[in-house]
């Protein structure tokens, strides 16, 4: 490292830890985890557009997150049309959640004239049901509603 990036470096440290003793800010630290996957007819194959994921259960952190952006939203939190913790599908089936910690979840997805279905998904820092690190892909197939 040459000088100038030592300084630069040393200088970003004194920053961080200025702010930190000046206003109790802590840096955050985003984690590269993501939940993405594709929301099918279980017949046809086609893409079911706007078909709604909820992360039904999750880890502490992601849940205290949660908590903590509802009571700044609220009471207009479960008005939002769009949350951390649920997602819809585009017209070409997909979805994604990212910035997520490592850990447990409990995926369900409804649409509207299908049955709903649900995955547990287990994610982290390594790879899981993919080549990527922290990616995990879900493909559901949901079954049409009798």
């Amino acid at each position: 490292m040459t000088s100038k990036g030592k300084a630069k470096s040393k200088s970003n440290a004194t920053t961080h830890a200025t702010l930190q003793q000046a206003v109790g800010w802590e840096p955050v630290l985003r984690h590269r985890v993501v939940i993405a996957g594709h929301v099918i007819d279980a017949h046809t194959n086609r893409a079911i557009p706007d078909a709604q994921i909820e992360l039904q259960d999750m880890p502490p952190k992601l849940r205290s997150r949660l908590s903590h952006l509802a009571k700044q939203q609220a009471p207009g939190w479960d008005a939002l049309p769009q949350r951390p913790d649920g997602a819809r599908t585009a017209l070409d089936g997909s979805f994604h959640f990212a910035d997520l910690p490592s850990g447990s979840y409990q995926l369900a997805v409804a649409a509207p004239g299908y049955a709903p279905a649900e995955r547990a998904v287990v994610i982290g820092d390594a790879p899981q049901s993919g080549p990527l690190p922290g990616l995990s892909f879900q493909r559901f197939s949901l079954l049409p509603s009798p």
